[in-house]
């Protein structure tokens, strides 16, 4: 059974300060933004999943702890922003072109005939609620909301509940406490209706609907980890990398003059070591020149002599 089937369908058969005219809005209010909050988590969540995680390294298990542990404080802190980004475009745009609700909870029309002027046409005045709040300089104006007995001035205090310029504006400056009172529970939908337990909930029975929505209306934020499919996922058989290079000249000056000094060490040491080496090697080489020299000298030598000898036998014996 609907928690509103108590009410009356014709609303304007309320009086216009009754909250039972603003109920109906407030809880399908309610409802939308809790489904527009489910939804934004669930496609965070896909859009999270489809996600990767890139490091230079694999990542220890503390390191990987403490990485995901900052990131999720930081999406924490975000995701509500982009929630409450569009409602607040919605809620200004609303407030800024001055659009009537169907309550007419921000401007009513006035008749001005009906004051004795002869205008043929109607204009709209802006409502005024607490501290002379005026719903055309602001759309945060609110009162305490009450319920009229009928056909009587009497009013009885909906603790925690708020009427304002708009059904969504003042509902944000509601909070949930008649939902956890059953005799409150009892003046907005008869018997029928449990009310909430306040142990189920980390939020306080007086957290303003404002807040519930800041923090996207979840009771705890929950990301498990699983290093063990991480290492077994990430973990490198093998590394490659190319990267391009751009021409640096500062750096080649400083590669050349690095290269020069450091030749300049080497030769120092080796060109004495070498000028020694070759030196020997020369020696070695002329002595062996000599000597072959000599021997060819004297081979030479012998052979004229032979050869003289032999002249003088040929001589002797003609």
């Amino acid at each position: 059974m609907q928690i509103t089937s108590s009410l009356v369908a014709n609303l304007s058969n309320y009086d216009k300060g009754d909250y039972r005219r603003y109920l109906t809005s407030h809880l399908q209010y309610l409802h939308g933004l809790c489904e527009l909050s489910r939804k934004t988590v669930e496609d965070d969540r896909v859009q999270l999943l489809s996600q990767s995680l890139i490091s230079s390294e694999l990542l220890s298990e503390n390191d990987f702890d403490n990485h995901f542990k900052a990131f999720r404080e930081r999406h924490r802190a975000n995701l509500p922003k982009l929630f409450n980004r569009l409602l607040m475009l919605i809620l200004n745009v609303n407030h800024g072109n001055a659009f009537m609700p169907t309550l007419g909870t921000n401007y009513q029309y006035r008749a001005p005939w009906l004051d004795g002027h002869n205008w043929t046409y109607m204009f709209t005045e802006a409502l005024v609620y607490d501290h002379n709040c005026s719903c055309a300089l602001s759309r945060h104006c609110n009162s305490d909301a009450y319920l009229f007995k009928n056909n009587s001035s009497e009013m009885t205090l909906i603790e925690g509940m708020k009427i304002g310029c708009t059904p969504s504006e003042s509902f944000h400056q509601s909070t949930l406490h008649c939902f956890y009172n059953s005799s409150c529970l009892h003046l907005l939908f008869g018997n029928s209706t449990v009310p909430l337990v306040p142990n189920d909930s980390q939020y306080l029975i007086n957290t303003t609907i404002d807040e519930l929505r800041m923090h996207l209306f979840l009771e705890n934020w929950s990301m498990p980890l699983n290093y063990t499919a991480y290492f077994l996922k990430c973990s490198p058989s093998i590394c490659s990398y190319t990267y391009v290079k751009k021409f640096n000249l500062l750096y080649w000056i400083i590669s050349f003059f690095s290269l020069q000094s450091g030749l300049s060490i080497v030769f120092k040491w080796i060109c004495p070591k070498l000028v020694l080496i070759i030196f020997h090697l020369y020696i070695y080489l002329k002595k062996k020149r000599n000597n072959s020299i000599h021997a060819i000298s004297s081979a030479i030598t012998a052979e004229n002599e032979d050869f003289c000898q032999s002249n003088q036998q040929m001589t002797i014996h003609q």
